[in-house]
């Protein structure tokens, strides 16, 4: 899949400085995530494209001001996590009672397709083949605009449905990481880790903390990813595209796509009244 009809953007190279040293809570601190309704809210005042008889100066001083309120200082917001993943958890997040300890993966931050590398791609940022960066779904949302009657090419009608995909997503350009050859999922986070062999952890188990029986009772099911950030010009990239339904895949989609670009500073877990129960590095290369 490509998003690459439309990019909007200032052509603007910047390389993070991610250290765990800069993030902005640590475990036992009670946070309050900025919502993603607050972020969009900000975004949407975004200006897209530069006027005629505007410089590319005075365009990206007013693409400044309209951020200035995120801009100024790192933010922390929650990620997209898959709503299904309570009726799935061993993917992304467990509970092992005996150790009593939570077990999660690093898809626990994000386990949907991520339109970053694309739209990076297509703004000169990285190049054609590169996938020199690391990205966080921060929302996605997907909006059924109707249904209707199509045919095929053999005369049948199908029924197909029209959606539209709003994607918010945040991405570090990190130009001394390898090729993944994981072209979907491009999230890398690291965190102490007992071994795997004895552990009673799976290969697939990248992260763990101490979680007491009685308290997991209560809060397992409210725990939330979240992601600490700072902005950086170019700010934010803008993509969009479009897919045609296909007799096996009935559905018309269009997609709309605000990546957010900074220096991407941690990730944490917090339960439902915003405390924090781990701190995770964000890696800016391959795992070794």
């Amino acid at each position: 899949m490509k998003i690459c009809k439309t990019i909007i953007a200032l052509g603007l190279t910047f390389y993070g400085t991610n250290a765990l040293a800069q993030c902005p809570f640590e475990v036992g601190q009670t946070i309050s995530p900025m919502t993603v309704e607050a972020i969009r809210g900000y975004i949407s005042q975004v200006p897209i494209q530069k006027d005629t008889f505007e410089t590319s100066a005075q365009f990206e001083d007013r693409r400044l001001l309209s951020l200035q309120s995120i801009v100024e200082s790192p933010v922390t917001s929650f990620t997209h996590v898959d709503d299904k993943f309570i009726d799935d958890e061993s993917n992304t997040i467990r509970y092992d009672a005996d150790e009593q300890r939570v077990l999660f993966t690093d898809y626990f931050f994000s386990n949907e397709f991520d339109p970053a590398q694309d739209i990076l791609r297509s703004s000169g940022l990285i190049d054609r083949y590169s996938e020199a960066y690391i990205s966080f779904n921060i929302h996605v949302q997907d909006t059924v605009l109707r249904t209707y009657l199509g045919g095929n090419a053999l005369g049948a009608s199908i029924e197909v449905t029209e959606i539209r995909r709003d994607f918010l997503s945040i991405a570090q350009l990190a130009p001394n990481r390898e090729r993944s050859y994981h072209p979907i999922f491009q999230t890398e986070v690291v965190a102490e880790m007992p071994s795997v062999m004895g552990s009673g952890m799976e290969e697939e188990d990248v992260m763990t903390f101490d979680f007491p029986l009685e308290v997991a009772k209560e809060d397992f099911f409210d725990l939330r990813p979240v992601i600490s950030f700072k902005l950086q010009s170019p700010f934010m990239l803008y993509g969009e595209d479009y897919i045609q339904p296909v007799a096996r895949y009935p559905v018309e989609r269009n997609f709309y796509a605000n990546v957010l670009i900074g220096d991407i500073l941690c990730g944490g877990i917090v339960n439902g009244n915003g405390l924090v129960l781990d701190v995770v590095n964000v890696a800016t290369a391959n795992k070794q």
